[in-house]
């Protein structure tokens, strides 16, 4: 999707941003929730994740990579944000097709 000048479309909402993205995923009311990251990776797992792809890079480098990870686990705020999403009650619209509210 190619973002108009003024942001994102009428209706939609950014979910998240970071120093190094400023767009991790959008939400739009009953239609679509998208996420840049892994909304199953916690503290443990982005740790794990960087100890096994950092195997051969410069040791100040993964241990700089490492503090960037720790204490950052927003993987409960995420799940909330998808359970939030499912639970959105259904009605149906006016051309039959149902929607979220």
């Amino acid at each position: 999707m190619v973002l108009p000048p003024t942001g994102l479309p009428q209706g939609w909402e950014s979910v998240g941003q970071t120093e190094k993205c400023e767009l991790q995923g959008v939400w739009e009311k009953g239609r679509v929730l998208t996420l840049q990251g892994h909304a199953e990776f916690d503290e443990f797992v982005n740790g794990e994740t960087l100890k096994v792809f950092g195997k051969g890079w410069d040791e100040g480098v993964l241990e700089a990579a490492l503090r960037g990870v720790e204490g950052v686990d927003d993987a409960v705020w995420v799940a909330g944000v998808m359970l939030r999403f499912f639970l959105e009650k259904r009605v149906e619209g006016q051309d039959g097709v149902m929607a979220r509210l």
